[in-house]
């Protein structure tokens, strides 16, 4: 996966500003249009049509692996007719809307479930704040809708410019991740989660491991008893390798990916979990206190 831009460093940020919970406001914003300038518009890489097969993909992947439980509405040929348009979004975005599927997680089951660290699904239109550096890609908000909203230090805003093709990545609090090919952005989100360095779990904040390596072919099995018996490291109660070595071999030995038992895998943890906290186990893959 490589970032179509670079997005610049942010300067000039006072004190406040970095301790207050982030939104995207934050940043500069651009209403430019494509051919404001009078020149051609940039090319247009994806149809409304194509735009909403990817994200059909997306969600049968979700629904398919994490999600407790979701429905997906496919549009009928010639797209969804019963929608209201929004008189401050493009005709291009209306087009998206009405061939997107409609996909409605039952997020309070279970307590509900990530979409990305510190990030849930949301699919809104809503207060479109785009950082300065989008106006180089000729993006304009008019195009543009969240995929998922964040919060808190490190969490994901991720916004979809429709026009463009293109998935803006934000962490909160923290650098802008870039801008992305809308499938590659989709293709590299499914595989962080297919080889666990995304871990879900329902109630609690999506674990990001991607500095964690694999343990290799032959690695012996870790027992409960080796998790419960780690001490704390070097005085900080949190989550050590060998916890998310262990979550990943339990998650694989209940199917993941493409037949988990999500189900039995979560109520087998929630057990351990509960001994842990009973214990007060020194940091668990899943910090205590950080339910969403």
């Amino acid at each position: 996966m490589t970032y179509s831009e670079q997005p610049p460093e942010r300067h000039g940020a006072d004190d406040e500003s970095q301790n207050r919970d982030y939104e995207p406001s934050l940043f500069a914003l651009t209403t430019q249009n494509q051919d404001d300038d009078g020149g051609d518009p940039p090319p247009i890489p994806y149809t409304p049509q194509e735009i909403g097969e990817i994200l059909k993909d997306l969600f049968e992947f979700l629904v398919s692996t994490f999600y407790v439980e979701a429905t997906i509405e496919l549009p009928p040929p010639g797209g969804f007719t019963d929608l209201e348009r929004d008189p401050e979004k493009s005709d291009f975005v209306h087009e998206v809307y009405r061939y997107m599927p409609r996909f409605e997680p039952k997020e309070h089951v279970k307590g509900g479930i990530s979409f990305h660290y510190k990030s849930h699904l949301i699919l809104s239109s809503d207060d479109i704040l785009l950082p300065d550096y989008c106006e180089d890609q000729d993006m304009d908000v008019r195009d543009a809708f969240y995929i998922a909203s964040g919060h808190e230090s490190g969490g994901r805003w991720i916004i979809l410019h429709t026009r463009r093709g293109m998935i803006q990545e934000e962490m909160g609090r923290m650098d802008t991740v870039g801008v992305f090919d809308m499938k590659e952005w989709i293709e590299d989100y499914k595989e962080k989660y297919r080889s666990l360095k995304l871990i879900p779990y329902p109630g609690r904040e999506t674990v990001e491991c991607e500095h964690v390596p694999e343990r290799g072919e032959g690695a012996e099995i870790i027992t409960f008893e080796e998790i419960r018996a780690q001490k704390d490291v070097d005085g900080h109660p949190w989550r050590s390798d060998l916890d998310i070595h262990y979550i990943r071999q339990v998650y694989r030995q209940y199917g993941w990916p493409d037949a988990f038992r999500k189900d039995d895998c979560w109520e087998f943890l929630s057990g351990k979990m509960e001994l842990m906290e009973e214990e007060d186990y020194h940091g668990h893959v899943w910090r205590w206190g950080g339910s969403l």
